[in-house]
């Protein structure tokens, strides 16, 4: 089956504020349609309508489709980048596939019985497959769905090697899918309680996609770290942003905990090195995580903070 580079300290954070982060963000997002970058996000309205989508840069609405559920993450077809498929929340059981150059919405599909889906997910090499994170809720297991990208029918299901599978993506030139898996179980009956904060086991699993077994799974030193975003590299370095899920329950003075790791293929996760203050800032809680690639940036990346507020720069030139 299937520009120049701005300087920053080594192993150093910079911390701005979001509203000025967002030029610094402008055309990351792939478009197909027309010229110039675009914004491809899932929004909610004052009345608390839901709505997938491309935006200009200007703030125009390209194409915006009202859907029933709030939608998180979006992932493009590398083949066919006017393909983008918007996947539902957490407890959501929906996918949502755009044409964004046609603007039209292709069709939409629901999760299978007993399951939901995370929020992410992404598209083979090749075009041909999109994996999802999904929970299979009743028996508390991280699953990872195999689907056709045309019709986004399941063909296949994997283990995610844990519970609570969040954002994946694949290795540069491999295939191999990497997954961030949460570790915190939810059951959709009361969707925002962590059933398990006390034995959660976050971790980074790296599964062959060939034949759906388990490659490598790595865990930080604390259980309580929560890891669900991650970007990737092009030369394969794996960047991680975490959550603090139970600060009360952490061991006694340890209060500042690095919230963001890298790994490369070491026997362990690399915690990023940087000053309380700056962790202090992020409280605890860091979302979307981004590698900028590149000759001028390839030691640059970008997490936000939606609890601080925050946008934070770093440079792991010396991890």
């Amino acid at each position: 089956m299937h520009s120049s580079r701005r300087q920053f300290a080594k192993g150093c954070l910079q911390i701005i504020s979001t509203s000025s982060a967002l030029s610094m963000l402008a055309g990351c997002v792939p478009g197909a349609m027309h010229k110039g970058p675009k914004l491809l996000s899932a929004r909610t309205d004052a009345a608390g309508r839901h709505y997938v989508g491309a935006y200009s840069m200007d703030g125009d609405a390209l194409i915006d489709i009202r859907v029933s559920e709030r939608a998180h993450g979006m992932a493009c077809n590398p083949i066919n980048q006017a393909q983008c498929v918007f996947f539902a929340r957490r407890p959501g059981s929906q996918l949502h596939l755009l044409d964004i150059t046609t603007r039209e919405h292709l069709r939409s599909i629901e999760a299978s019985p007993g399951r939901h889906f995370y929020g992410h997910g992404c598209f083979s090499a090749d075009g041909n497959w999109l994996y999802t994170t999904e929970n299979d809720y009743e028996n508390g297991l991280g699953v990872i769905g195999v689907r056709d990208a045309c019709t986004l029918e399941l063909v296949e299901e994997y283990s995610s090697y844990g519970i609570g599978p969040h954002e994946v993506h694949m290795m540069p030139n491999q295939n191999i899918l990497v997954v961030a898996n949460g570790g915190i179980r939810t059951h959709p009956s009361e969707p925002r309680k962590p059933l398990n904060i006390s034995t959660m086991q976050p971790s980074l699993a790296y599964i062959d996609l060939d034949n759906g077994q388990m490659l490598g799974n790595y865990r930080l030193p604390y259980s309580q770290l929560g890891i669900r975003h991650i970007d990737i590299s092009s030369e394969g370095r794996v960047a991680i942003a975490t959550q603090i899920e139970a600060e009360a329950e952490l061991p006694y003075g340890v209060k500042n905990l690095p919230l963001l790791a890298t790994h490369r293929g070491e026997d362990q996760l690399q915690l990023f090195p940087a000053e309380s203050y700056s962790w202090n800032r992020l409280r605890g809680y860091c979302g979307s995580i981004a590698l900028a690639d590149g000759v001028d940036h390839m030691n640059l990346g970008a997490v936000s903070s939606p609890r601080g507020g925050r946008l934070a720069i770093f440079d792991f030139s010396t991890q």
